[in-house]
Order: C-alpha cells, then structure tokens, then sequence
C-alpha cells in the first residue's frame, strides 16, 4: 500500500512538472505568430518627438511580450516610416542596416533628434503661461510641468539637488489666475502648497458652474448679443427735446428739404419720397417676422424656360454702395444689429449658390462666410458694429489662439456691457482679398460672430443704415434682365443652337491622303454608356450615320464630372496633320480690358456647346468621320478637337461682339459691361440680339448678371481694375518645411529661380544655406521657420504673376516626385527671361505612387494641361519635362510607339487636342516645376477622382479568376523573393542614379526601371498593359498553363504576365 502511495505521488509531481513545461513553452512559444503583435504607427515628427514615439513603442513592445533585440529591430525599421527609414540609411552609411543593433539604432535616432533648450528661454516661456480660455487648472497644470522640465528648476546644492518645480508651479497659478477670488483665497494662506492652491481652484471651478447651472439667464439678455437690436425705425427718431424738426422722409433731426430722401422711392409702397424705414403703410405681412431665406415668390411665367428667366431676374444682387458707414462718435464700441434697408444691400442665401459669391441674406439678417486664420466661419454682417467679434464657440473654431489683453469696451444696445475675453491678430480671406485684421473675443459663449465697420471698411464694404440706392437699382437691373431674357427667349431655349451666319470650311494641304483608323476596342464596362451617347449625338443631328468613308478617325471616351461621358474624335492621327490650320489673331487680354476697364458690374454669357452650334459645309463634313464599335458617323457640326476650330470659332465671335460697347469675347467666355447700370443692360440687349438673329443659344444656368468681378483668362476684373487670381499663387505660399537637406536644396533652388525679383536675396537665404553646409547637421529651429516663412512671403509678393498676353510665347513646365507632381505655366520674353503666370502642384495619391517614373512624369504633364487648359487651349506652346522618354511618346509629330502603357497611350490622345512643342530639359536647370512636385500643396480631388475612374477601367484586374495565382499569392511570394524585394524596395521609395555597386541580378531591372511600378504588393512589368511580374518560386504553377495553349511567340510575348528567373529580359 505504502509503495502505492508513493507511486502515486511520484506521477503526480512529473504531471504537475510536464504542465509547467509546457505553459512556459507556450508562452515563449505565443509572440512569434504574425498576429500576436499589431502594428505600430510610424514616426511622425509633427505630431510628436522622438522621445515620446519610442516610449511609446517601448510600452507596445513590453505589452506584446517583445523581448528580442532582433525581432525590436526588425519590428522598428518595418513600422518607423519610409522617412526614417531613409535617415537611417543615412546615419549607417556603409552599413548594412538590418545588422545594426537595436540599441545602436535607438541611440543614434535620439541623438539626431535630440533638441536643445535655451533654460532661460524655457524659463521666461514658464513664467508667462497663463489659463486659457476653456483650459481647467488641471490642465493649465499639466502644461506647466510638460515646460518646466526643460527649466532645470533644481536645488543650486550639489548635495541637494532637489527640483522646486512644484512651488514655482504654485506661484504662477496664484500671479497669472484670472479669478481674482481664487487669488485672494490662496494668499488668505500663509504658505500654501501646490496641491492646496489646486483644491481651492477646482473647488472655484465647481462652483461657477453650479452657479451658471442655477442662474441662467434668459436668451434675450445677455446669451446672445445679437439679440439686443436696434431697429432703423425706433432707433433714429430724435427726442422731442431735440431742438429740430423730425423729418418726415427718413425721421431724422434735420429739415426736410435737406434730406437726401427726397427723391427716393419706398420698396414698401413704390412711392416716392421716403424710405421704408418710415412708411407708414403697413400690412399683415410686414408686421410678421420674415422666415424664409427669399424674397415673396411672384407667379413664374409658364414654362420651365420661363421660370428660370424669373429666377434669374429676382436673383440679381448688386455690390454694397461705397456711401460713408454710420460711425458712433463714442469711444465705448457698440455692436446694435442691422436695419431693413442694409440687408437689401446684399444678395439672399440662394443668391449664393448661384453667384458664389460669400455673403447672402437671411431671415432679415446679412451673413458673410469668411475664411479665418483657414477655417471657414459665418459672421452676421453689423454696421452698427464698430469692432468685429467672436464668441467663445467661434473662438475654439479658430483653434484657441491666445488671446492678448485689449483696453476697449463693448456696449450693446441699451448700455449692455459686454464682457470680453480679449482680442487676437487673425488673416481673413473674403472672396478674393485676404487682410490681416483685429478681432475681438467676448466671453459669452453662445455670442455671435460679428462682422463690424472695422472690418467692412477693411475690405472695402462701406454701408449707409439709410442708403437704399442698392437695392432701388437692383430691382431695376432685375426687372431689365427679365424684359430682355423674354424678348430674346430664342437665345435661351434648351437644345442645340445653330449659327446662320457661316459654316465651318476645313482646308487640306496639297497632297493630303485620306487616312481611315478601325475602332479601337473599348472597355466593357463603358459600352452601354458610349451607345447611349452615340443615339444622343445622332438625335440632335450632331452625328450622321454613313455606310463609307475614306477618312475616319477612332473615338476618345473622356468621363464628365457630372457622371456621363463626352466622345470626341481623335483627329490628331487623321485630318489635323494635313490641315491648312485656319489663322484668325486672338484679341490680347490688353485689348479686351480697353473695353472693360469703364465697368461697374460684369455679366458672363456661357453659349451652349460653343463649337456644336456651327454646322460644317458638305466637303467638310467629309473629313469629319469617326469609327466606332458600332459604324461609322459623320460629325454635321464643328468639333473639339479639329486643329481650325479655335480659330474659325473666334473669328465668329468677332464678328459678332467687335462693334458691341463693353463686349469682350476670348474664344467662348464673352463678359458685357458698362459704365452704369443703363449702358450694362443696353449692351446686354445688342449682344443678345445678334446671338438670337444667328441661331446661338446660350446656357441661363450658367449665365451671371451684374457681379461685381469675374474671373476672366486668369484674371480677376472689378471695377478697380485688374489683379492675378489669388488661386494662381498657392503653390509657391503653401510650399511645406523642408524635411531634410534634399528638400531644403529642392525649395530653394525654386527661391533661387525668382530671385531676380527679391531684394536682399543672399542675406535672406544665409541662414537656411547654413543647413546645406558638408558635415552641418539638419536642425530645423523656429528661427529657420521664420527664414522660410518670410522667404515664401516676399516670392509670393514679388511674383505677383505676370499678366497674360497673347502676343508673348507659353511655356508649360512640368515635373514629378516620388509623391508629388507640379506645373509651372511662365511666358517668355524677348530678351530670353522667363517670367511666372501661374503655378499648380498636388500630392500624389497612394494608387498614384505605385505609377512607374515615366508614368508620373506623363501626369504631371496632363495634370498642368488640364490645370491650364484655359491658358493653353487654342495656341501653341512649348512643353519642357525632364524626362527623356516622353518626347517621343507625346511628340505631336511622332506615331505612338507600338508598345506603349495604355495609360501613356490615353494621355497622348488627351493632349491631341492641344498644339505644342515638346522639349527636353535637364533636370539640374528644371528647379520652377521641380520644386513644387517635390513640396506639393496637397491633393486635387477632382482631377484624382477622374484619374482613379481610368485606373479602374484600364489597370490589370489582378484579383481576376482567370489568372492562375491570386494577388496575394504573388504578392507574399514576391516579398519572399530575395531579388524582387529589393526591386520592390527601390520601386516604392527611390531607384540608385547609378547602376554601379548594385547586384548583377538587379541590373536588368536598372535598366526597366521607368516602366516598372506595383499595385497593392505586386510588381507590374507596363508596356501595352501592366503585366504582372511572377516571382522565380510561383512560375511552375504558372508556366504550364501558358504553354496549354501552344501560342507562338509572338502571342506569348503579348501575355500579361512576365516570367523572370534573376533577370527580367528571360521573357517580355
């Protein structure tokens, strides 16, 4: 029994031995599975230091039990970030970094990052910090101990060496606390601590909001100054004390016939000699409150083309009048609200939509949306507002910016005292102007967002309370455009107008030969939607159908933003080479501005398919003949894309406007003026008389009456003259920091290209050119911030874009980045210099960067012909890249090469519809365009959107059934393989200048680097189509079912996969 109890015993302990074994193991065991250890984000300097991204990546790595030195380093190279990556590589220059220890990489890291603090500087900063508004004490706290550390506030005994941190902690509290009752109850205690001084401010804290809970005031007090209102009737009636008689006109203390009323008309009862403001006919409908955002609906005319006549009467809005604002002579600033006749001043909300212009009327109140310090805020418009404010609401939309003390006082109607926070230097954006203006903040926080007569004049806005002289013209111009809308009705009716006057006659030089192109294939998905637009074209008698042709040129299928698409011709590779291209001069902008520079207010008149509406004469029709999927169609009218359509299209227009007083025609964008308002609306009536006695229709929609500037070829035309768009010139201001010397060398190399224009160049750059300096280390201070800021200040000043003139040579530069692309559009002069009109730049997108080099290089160019297209349309130009490559591929005079991306292959029959010069420039003398595709302002949705609907269509479907393997199959193959990760590796950040000192099976790959790019992980070989390249280890699954089918080699070549084994020529 005894030696069966010990038996027992001696399996129970080896039982108990075996599970601990084996949950240790299991432990050890668990964090090598991929899932255990979640990725960690990658280092991103303007976000966080160094410090606290590998302290935090310290704590993820103990929380997943990551114990090694190897799998740390190979955890932190993966998720550093490409940039840290690169500086890694940099710092172990000669090394092979995946050998280099953890540790060694850690310290080097915070050695390159490792910041240096001024302890004064440091100091004076703890010292001046004060409680924000909206911060709690605990917060205000927390901020002083995160400053306080650089303050080395320590015990100046070496045996000590204690920090008194906290008791310097306390002091700033009790000095700089805005609550006076915490301060006294902190010195009512002789020595309080730190933790003390806390307790009585949370307990204040609390008791203010119990307080604010118990007490809350009725809206119309003080939650709202907006609230207190003073209308123009009860306002300005002089006290019977007043010593003057009470004018009956406009009820203010002088005699009658002195008032400026006396010939005023009332937009209450239409009668003349006095203002609404006084009427004394009232009605129901006026003593109700006013709700909705627009004027009275009156009975539209029949018919939807009629209706849209009235809406476009009723929506017309004049500029404010330039008469002297009412000014309070107090020094106490007020804030009183609008009165009627100031919000007739200003267009209705829906007037906004149409106009787009930034301020609109509402609810019997005027708004304004402004752009401040770049956030979007609405403000109601107050000229009895003598200083522009914000509550605290709008305060925190503006990102809390410390406010500074200010000394005035705020009174609203009624002697209201309202209490103010402080006030802060802000950039406000209205329209197309930018000012850098005072606002206050009060400290209400439901307060409104005012903007006062400090503002208004500011931007040129001056109001009368009393001036109803805007809005007695603006029904008057209203009324005129209706009467002439319905005269011309002809002019505006929907379908496709035709021009009586001429037809379009195309010329072939002598010896042309008849050129016929079968259709190219077209997308499945598209097939649907291109039949349904062939039927369109041909029911509105824009195409015919013909049986033979001896001329036919293939389609382009271009998407529309609204959805659909538009198919034109691609006559670049049939007619427009053996045209007589027609030759018409192009008025310069100078001579159209003669006509201009007289005009208050400027209509925009938008024709309808401008090319569409003259028709071609039978010879002509001939040669205008495309192949489609589904037959041949004959174009009966004049299309885009046809080398002589600008031309014969402007001298219509000429013909047309020459003789028309304040008319100006640019292709297809005609603007009418006038020096008043009568000679506006009489130009109006010639114009559209001519149009409607020659069949031209135009588009109501799109039409503006009477705005007070439009844009016209780049330009922004008012009645104070001309200026460049401000739009022309964001790229050079929102130039990023420079993130290395590279970048640094990259962005002023751009300064360096305007430095012609700036005074004072080499000392403004000298400290920045400290960086570039052998062996300096990149330290980027605010200091070197201040540099570059000023610096991008004084370019984007002094290159205030040179005006656009039609009789001085284009030049379009281009270039593209890793993740950036750019344009810069610049007109050369006679002496040889070349001067900016505009420049434009985007990031790229994540599907953009897996394009190979050529294929970048290839959307710079169309993203800045697209950008420019206004520019550039209808006249030569030359186009400069820096890539070899392309010259021959978008050549105008060259044939497509026969393997040729079909990416490549779409943008060249885009530009096909331009004429330009391409020329190749080296990339050392190419710094205007290069600078902005590497320091990009960021995205542009639009032309990213439709680029992306094209990646769908035409990009290798690599997820396909089809295909032997699936994506990640290849993908996690290709990562595997010793050869294509580091293909893959160059691919995705930068491929080596030269091939010298790399690997003998990586060479070939060198060689086809411009045509080599990846999606989602796997590498594309792109030629006539992407073509999937198949690592070494996947090809016997893959190379048997090519050869199923016995193709010969030419068919083989032409499969979309490529099979390497070490080297990419093996098979193409």
């Amino acid at each position: 029994m005894a030696e069966l109890l010990a038996a027992l015993s001696e399996q129970q302990r080896t039982m108990a031995a075996l599970i601990t074994s084996l949950s240790q193991n299991s432990l050890r065991e668990a964090p090598t599975a991929k899932a255990s250890v979640p990725s960690f984000p990658p280092f991103d300097r303007t976000k966080e230091t160094w410090d606290v991204y590998f302290a935090r990546l310290g704590q993820h790595f103990e929380a997943h039990r990551v114990v090694s030195d190897n799998r740390k380093r190979a955890f932190l190279l993966s998720w550093v970030g490409s940039d840290t990556f690169e500086l890694l590589q940099k710092l172990f220059a000669g090394e092979e970094i995946a050998n280099v220890p953890y540790d060694s990489l850690v310290a080097k890291l915070s050695e390159y990052w490792k910041t240096s603090v001024h302890v004064m500087a440091a100091r004076c900063l703890f010292y001046r910090q004060c409680l924000q508004p909206g911060q709690t004490y605990a917060e205000w706290v927390a901020n002083l101990r995160g400053i306080g550390k650089d303050c080395q506030f320590l015990c100046p005994d070496e045996k000590c060496g204690k920090s008194y941190l906290d008791c310097l902690i306390r002091d700033v509290i009790v000095t700089n606390t805005p609550d006076e009752q915490v301060r006294l109850a902190a010195l009512q205690r002789p020595n309080p601590s730190l933790a003390q001084v806390i307790e009585i401010a949370e307990a204040h804290e609390i008791a203010t909001k119990a307080m604010a809970t118990i007490k809350q005031r009725p809206p119309e007090v003080m939650a709202d100054v907006q609230q207190v209102r003073m209308t123009a009737r009860t306002a300005k009636r002089p006290s019977k004390d007043s010593g003057l008689p009470s004018c009956p006109q406009c009820f203010c203390g002088h005699n009658r016939r002195d008032c400026r009323f006396r010939l005023a008309v009332c937009h209450r009862c239409k009668r003349k000699g006095h203002i609404a403001a006084v009427c004394r006919t009232t009605s129901d409908a006026d003593s109700r409150p006013v709700r909705s955002t627009q004027r009275p609906k009156k009975k539209a005319p029949r018919g939807n083309l009629r209706a849209k006549i009235h809406e476009a009467a009723r929506l017309v809005s004049l500029t404010p009048t330039n008469s002297e604002a009412h000014r309070s002579e107090s020094s106490v600033h007020s804030c009183f609200s609008l009165s009627d006749s100031e919000m007739a001043n200003f267009p209705s909300e829906s007037s906004l939509t149409k106009s787009r212009r930034p301020y609109w009327r509402e609810n019997r109140k005027i708004w304004a949306s402004l752009k401040v310090n770049g956030s979007q805020l609405i403000f109601q418009v107050d000229t009895g507002a003598t200083s522009s404010m914000v509550g605290l609401r709008g305060w925190r939309q503006l990102g809390s910016p410390p406010c500074s003390p200010t000394n005035q006082k705020l009174r609203a109607y009624g002697g209201i005292t309202v209490p103010l926070r402080g006030q802060v230097n802000v950039r406000v954006i209205l329209g197309e102007q930018a000012r850098q203006l005072t606002l206050l903040v009060t400290d209400l926080e439901q307060g409104s967002n005012l903007m006062g007569l400090d503002w208004l004049d500011a931007f040129g806005l001056r109001l009368s309370p009393y001036d109803s002289t805007c809005l007695v013209e603006e029904e008057q111009v209203g009324a005129a455009i209706k009467d002439i809308a319905l005269k011309h009705e002809a002019v505006f009716q929907p379908g496709m107008g035709a021009c009586t006057l001429c037809k379009a006659h195309l010329v072939l030089k002598p010896g042309a030969q008849p050129k016929m192109f079968k259709p190219r294939p077209l997308p499945f998905a598209l097939m649907d939607a291109v039949k349904a637009e062939i039927q369109r074209l041909s029911d509105q008698g824009i195409w015919k159908p013909v049986p033979t042709s001896q001329w036919a040129a293939p389609i382009v299928v271009v998407k529309k933003a609204s959805g659909g698409i538009r198919i034109c011709g691609d006559f670049k590779v049939t007619v427009n080479p053996q045209l007589e291209v027609n030759q018409f001069p192009i008025s310069r902008l100078e001579e159209l501005l003669v006509k201009l520079q007289r005009g208050r207010h400027f209509s925009k008149i938008d024709l309808a398919d401008a090319y569409l509406q003259i028709e071609l004469d039978e010879e002509s029709k001939k040669l205008m003949v495309v192949n489609t999927p589904f037959g041949l169609f004959q174009y009966q009218r004049l299309p885009f894309g046809v080398a002589s359509a600008p031309a014969i299209f402007q001298q219509l227009m000429a013909q047309l406007t020459s003789d028309v007083p304040g008319c100006a025609a640019y292709l297809d964008d005609i603007i009418v003026t006038g020096k008043d308002v009568a000679e506006h609306v009489q130009n109006l009536e010639t114009l559209f008389a001519r149009l409607k006695a020659v069949g031209l229709r135009c588009k109501l929609e799109k039409c503006s009456f009477f705005s007070p500037s439009v844009e016209y070829v780049g330009h922004i035309i008012s009645a104070g003259g001309i200026r460049p768009s401000e739009k022309g010139v964001q790229a050079i201001k929102q130039l990023p920091r420079p993130r290395n010397v590279h970048e640094l060398r990259v962005s002023l190399g751009k300064v360096n290209y305007y430095a012609k224009f700036l005074k004072n160049f080499a000392d403004d750059c000298a400290l920045l050119n400290a960086l570039r300096k052998k062996n300096a280390s990149f330290i980027w201070t605010d200091e070197h911030q201040l540099a570059f800021e000023r610096l991008k200040g004084k370019i984007a000043q002094a290159t205030m874009l040179a005006h656009f003139r039609e009789d001085l040579p284009l030049v379009l530069a281009t270039d593209a980045s890793q993740y950036g692309i750019g344009a810069a559009l610049l007109h050369r002069y006679a002496d040889g210099t070349e001067k900016p009109i505009a420049h434009a730049s985007k990031t790229l997108t994540v599907q953009q960067k897996g394009y190979s080099q050529v294929q970048k290089e290839g959307l710079a160019i169309v993203f800045g012909v697209k950008k420019f297209h206004q520019y550039l349309y209808g006249r030569r130009f030359e186009l400069l890249t820096d890539h070899k490559p392309l010259v021959s591929i978008f050549s105008p005079s060259k044939a497509l090469p026969v393997i040729t991306a079909q990416r490549l292959q779409r943008w060249a029959i885009t530009l096909m519809a331009y004429s330009f010069d391409i020329k190749y420039k080296r990339g050392t003398h190419h710094n205007n365009a290069d600078a902005l595709s590497r320091l990009p302002m960021g995205p542009d949705p639009e032309f990213d959107k439709e680029e992306a609907h094209w990646t769908e269509l035409t990009d290798a479907d690599l997820d396909s059934d089809l295909f032997p393997v699936d994506r990640s199959q290849v993908a996690e193959a290709t990562a595997r393989d010793p050869v294509l990760k580091q293909v893959l590796r160059f691919v995705t950040s930068a491929w080596p200048l030269s091939a010298k000192g790399l690997a003998e099976e990586i060479r070939p790959y060198w060689n086809k680097r411009n045509a080599i790019g990846f999606r989602k992980g796997v590498l594309l070989y792109k030629t006539e189509f992407n073509r999937v390249i198949v690592p070494l280890e996947l090809q016997e699954k893959v190379v048997p079912l090519l050869h199923q089918g016995h193709w010969g080699v030419a068919r083989m070549k032409q499969m979309r996969v490529v099979i390497v084994g070490g080297q990419l020529s093996m098979q193409k």
